[in-house]
């Protein structure tokens, strides 16, 4: 299963035990404040984002509105003291956040959550590229529509001119034969030249 975690905690030795918990199944990339934790997401590709409640610079839940509208696809998931649960059900309420982890967590709970979300994030992954491949059919059908238009729209013109030209053949045809009947024939055109 790919799909890089990033947790974000002010408490350098929980993010020790939670990367060591998580290894090897999980990729979990670390940062202890707010600001190194966006430019994480700035420069890596972060399926989940997993970010305590209490830190110092900012909340859990102001991280993710602060994050919700340059990563949107990004799968939020809350890590809180018990204590906390009030604004863990408030940020999963507002659609900030998927779910949250309430600490201290059990491994088997914990990896069980993380797989989960990465899968969210793939699907979500696979509905962008669907939706891409069904915006790019509805390209090629308008061109399609487009193109049987401006055929249709040539077609009339084109009879017409078609039409014309018959016409104006058949009339140079009865020209032709009209002067070959008033000219003499070649024998008397030369006598006649003398």
């Amino acid at each position: 299963m790919d799909g890089t975690i990033l947790y974000v905690d002010d408490d350098e030795s929980n993010l020790t035990v939670l990367q060591a918990a998580c290894s090897p199944e999980f990729t979990v990339l670390t940062a202890t404040s707010a600001e190194a934790a966006m430019e994480i997401l700035r420069r890596e590709e972060v399926a989940v984002l997993l970010v305590d409640q209490r830190m110092p610079d900012m909340s859990g839940v102001e991280f993710f509105e602060a994050t919700r509208e340059d990563f949107p696809d990004t799968v939020r998931l809350l890590i809180t003291a018990y204590s906390d649960l009030t604004d863990a059900v408030n940020a999963i309420n507002r659609g900030q956040v998927r779910g949250y982890i309430r600490k201290p967590w059990e491994p088997e709970e914990l990896k069980a959550t993380l797989r989960g979300a990465i899968e969210i994030h793939e699907t979500r992954h696979k509905v962008h590229e669907l939706e891409q491949r069904l915006l790019d059919v509805e390209r090629v059908y308008a061109l399609g529509v487009a193109a049987a238009g401006v055929a249709h729209e040539l077609r009339t013109p084109l009879q017409t001119l078609t039409t014309s030209l018959d016409l104006a053949g058949l009339r140079i045809a009865h020209l032709v034969a009209a002067l070959e009947l008033e000219r003499p024939p070649r024998g008397e055109q030369v006598a006649a030249g003398r």
